[in-house]
């Protein structure tokens, strides 16, 4: 297996002292094609280097396996000689042209295994200009004496602090904004096609984790109730014991009581209760028996003879019976508003029209008006106006003034239209006639109105 190499580089190399900094762990967006053997090898004898960490004699640089002479200079964009960066960059995208299969991605030319974001793959630049693997985007050219493979051109690229210089990390670790961190990749080897993040490898093309193998659903499978269903649970189905039925997992009898009267047992360890529609199966004295409750001529409350109470019976003048409780009925009869209702309250009787309010502690009927108001404005007796008037376009529905809802959507369309995403537009594009209702005619043809066909013009 192939160690999956993610992160994007040209073959760029620094002046003396610039380090290369390194992030955390793959991230699988990016892709780096091997250098050919021949990058490797220099123009002159005793020359050839090793990129990116070699010395070269003289002040030289190491470009492409070729000492050459240090273009950097103190003075370029006020950027120090130990930080300026030399880089060898393509004059056009080097994967224009190329068409990768499905599951593959072009990289410097060529089909590799995988779905990667190359940047600068088949970006084309104005002439002058190069495509930077940073950002992906075009930047100008400001060319050097420096040597390059061909098709390539040498140009000085801007400086950028690096917070990782100078920073060495224990093994197991990386640098980081300038601190060493846990690299969970450093050990992690990823098939060809996968990148790899967080110590785990996943398909750069579907995003799914391919190692550590995730375990396979297990599918449960139950026979008998609370029994291990396989997959480290409980059968929560299944079958029990003659008499039992399976809840939650567990075998619980079944009361029978099937033909058995009040008292007995209902082989579950209790009793059965059955009586007829009217009675109800009570313990007396340890004795089981139907009883049916008996209320007449009883009090309000009163025991019903079976250990409950009347819900129905006798009260007192004024009150009635309700739940086995006497509660006081009020009375208005011929009382007007604000006289008391004999339970502690008032009666609030008005004409139909008219409410019964108070006011500064005065009861009094008041008759609400909305006549020439405004939707939901006070109606003169503490309430609101349920009707009135609204701003053009709302009307008022209980008091507040409300816009009308939009329109149902359209279900078919006039002639020359036609349905889109519950709009109605036109069926024929600018540049074509309608014909009829249901052709367009192109350019170059015209509309048989008689049979609402396009022909072609003669």
């Amino acid at each position: 297996m192939k160690n999956a190499i993610l992160l994007l580089v040209l073959p760029v190399v620094a002046c003396t002292g610039l380090m290369e900094s390194s992030s955390d762990d793959n991230s699988g967006l990016s892709f780096v094609p091997p250098m050919a053997a021949a990058d490797m090898v220099g123009s002159e004898a005793g020359s050839v280097c090793v990129v990116p960490d070699y010395f070269c004699a003289g002040g030289k640089i190491c470009v492409q396996g070729d000492c050459q002479a240090n273009p950097c200079t103190d003075t370029w964009v006020g950027c120090p000689s130990s930080t300026c960066k030399v880089a060898c960059v393509d004059l056009k995208a080097p994967c224009d042209g190329v068409t990768c299969p499905k599951g593959e991605t072009c990289a410097d030319g060529h089909c590799v295994t995988g779905c990667f974001n190359v940047p600068c793959a088949k970006t084309s630049c104005s002439a002058g200009q190069y495509c930077a693997p940073s950002d992906g985007k075009c930047h100008d050219l400001i060319q050097v004496g420096v040597n390059c493979k061909a098709g390539q051109v040498a140009t000085l690229v801007p400086c950028a602090p690096d917070a990782c210089a100078g920073v060495t990390c224990a093994a197991g670790t990386t640098c980081s904004g300038g601190k060493c961190v846990a690299n969970k990749c450093a050990s992690v080897t990823c098939q060809a096609g996968e990148y790899c993040k967080e110590g785990k490898c996943y398909d750069s093309c579907t995003g799914k984790v391919t190692w550590p193998v995730p375990p396979p659903v297990c599918t449960p499978k139950c026979t008998v109730c609370g029994a291990s269903n396989g997959c480290g649970g409980t059968c929560k189905t299944g079958t029990c014991a003659a008499g039992q039925t399976c809840q939650g997992g567990k075998c619980v009898c079944v009361p029978n009581c099937v033909t058995k009267g009040c008292g007995e047992a209902d082989d579950c360890g209790s009793i059965c209760k059955g009586c007829e529609a009217s009675a109800k199966c009570i313990n007396d004295n340890s004795v089981w028996l139907c009883c049916t409750p008996d209320c007449t001529d009883k009090a309000c409350g009163a025991d019903d003879g079976c250990g409950g109470t009347c819900s129905s019976g006798t009260c007192p003048s004024g009150q009635a019976c309700k739940y086995g409780t006497c509660v006081c009925l009020p009375d208005c009869v011929a009382k007007g508003c604000g006289e008391a209702d004999g339970c502690g309250s008032v009666c609030k009787d008005c004409q139909a029209s008219a409410k019964c309010i108070n006011d500064n502690s005065v009861w009094l009927c008041c008759t609400p008006t909305c006549t020439g108001k405004a939707c939901g404005a006070d109606d003169g007796c503490g309430g609101t106006c349920a009707s009135g008037t609204c701003p053009t376009g709302t009307s008022c529905k209980s008091g507040k003034c409300v816009a009308p809802p939009p329109p149902p959507p359209p279900t078919s369309c006039p002639c020359g239209q036609q349905l889109v995403g519950g709009k109605c537009i036109p069926l024929c594009s600018p540049d074509a006639t309608l014909c009829g209702c249901t052709a367009c005619c192109p350019l170059g043809s015209s509309c048989d109105w008689l049979t609402s066909t396009c022909k072609g013009i003669s």
